[in-house]
Formats: structure tokens, sequence, C-alpha cells
């Protein structure tokens, strides 16, 4: 029996992951209320992937506030809930699908990944 053939990657942009200096907010639509983002995972031109407290809902608009070495503000960025997913890890948390309204300028990817 053949093997079956490899799934290709149907991503438009290569997921990177967020240096360790990153700090990441992530509020609801409005920019307002506290932060449900725990840590960043990765990022790409037009999202990341957090774990976040599980507040968040696929189709719910957020506010991503990026801040690198480079950044003497955060980079605040809208954007939709993809898709979310439980932790086998901690049911206390999810992981979270976010992706940009506007495309993250690449310089900008570069700086945080």
């Amino acid at each position: 029996m053949a093997d079956s053939p490899k799934q290709k990657n149907r991503r438009a942009f290569l997921r990177r992951r967020a240096k360790g200096s990153v700090k990441v907010a992530c509020r609801n639509g409005m920019d307002l209320g506290p932060n449900l983002a725990i840590s960043l995972v990765d990022i790409c031109e037009d999202g990341v992937r957090l774990i976040t407290k599980p507040d968040l809902k696929k189709g719910q608009e957020v506010i991503i506030s990026l801040e690198g070495t480079a950044h003497s503000r955060p980079l605040k960025i809208s954007g939709m809930v993809a898709w979310t997913a439980a932790r086998a890890e901690d049911a206390e948390t999810m992981l979270v699908g976010i992706q940009f309204q506007k495309r993250l300028p690449y310089r900008e990817l570069l700086e945080m990944a």
C-alpha cells in the first residue's frame, strides 16, 4: 500500500517564533478591559498565535499590542479571532489564532521574530 502524500502548507506567510523580549497584550475591539494575552507563541505578517485566558471567542474583534526592544510605544494592530483551541497542559488557558486586518510591515516582523 502506498504512503499518503504529504499535505502542502497552505499558509500565505511563514510563522516565526517570537523573540522572548517581545511584550504582547490582547484586549477587546474597543481596546478596553483587561489584557487577555498570557504569552506570544508565534507571529507572521498576517497574524499571531497566543496563549490567552479563556475569554475569547471565534469572530471576536481584538486589538493586539506588540512591543519589542526597538519600540518606544506599543505597535497596535486590530484583528479578529480566527480560531481557538483548548490546551491539554492547562485548562485555565487556551491557544488562539488572531488574523490581523492589515498586514504587519515586514520590518516590524523582523524586529519581533
